[in-house]
């Protein structure tokens, strides 16, 4: 991050799941300098979410309880606390009577914890610092004198101080099989995220 009267660092960071956005929420938490944090993710429904914490369905759990969810490691209630307060609107269907630290909730709520982490840290950012969302696909990255350049699908081009990469896990391959009909299957299923 630059200081003094130089203009403001930009930090570019591509993917905006878990990962993504909790760099940003700790960028905005640590500058002290005027910055522009740019947080691009193709899909604009997975901002905060990105395909782990995107479902809608009430039926996909967190694997870990919500006391051991925090996404602050200084402050191990943070989730439990978030999810207590919001207790009516989580639990839809209502399978458990009130959230406790056992509690196992639906991966939506995350998502929405997440988002609204990101949404305090941009409201207690110190001037001189922001965050822009933008829903784009980049497509490719080079190297430039004291920075990197990204390219957007469609021909924007964005130039920055640094980059994040946090791309999350990419769809898996298929198994390999001696006859390859079989991902022909109507029964087969080789993306466990894709839509339906």
């Amino acid at each position: 991050m630059k200081s003094g009267n130089n203009p403001p660092g930009r930090i570019i960071i591509i993917g905006a799941g878990f990962s993504g956005t909790m760099t940003a929420i700790h960028l905005l938490r640590r500058a002290r300098a005027p910055l522009e944090i740019i947080l691009i993710e193709r899909e604009v429904r997975q901002f905060g979410r990105g395909v782990a914490y995107s479902t809608e369905l009430d039926c996909h759990l967190l694997n870990v309880p919500a006391a051991n969810m925090s996404a602050f490691p200084d402050d191990p209630g943070h989730f439990l606390g978030w999810a207590q307060g919001r207790q009516s609107a989580l639990l839809n269907p209502p399978w458990v009577p009130e959230i406790a630290p056992g509690t196992f909730l639906p991966r939506r709520a995350y998502g929405d914890y997440l988002n609204a982490a990101l949404n305090a840290a941009v409201a207690a950012a110190p001037a001189g610092v922001r965050l822009l969302r933008r829903a784009a696909q980049a497509v490719g990255v080079t190297e430039v004198p004291g920075g990197v350049l990204v390219r957007l699908l469609g021909g924007t081009r964005l130039v920055a101080d640094k980059l994040v990469l946090a791309l999350g896990n990419f769809p898996p391959g298929d198994p390999t099989v001696a006859n390859t009909s079989f991902y022909a299957s109507p029964r087969y299923h080789g993306n466990p995220w894709a839509p339906g």
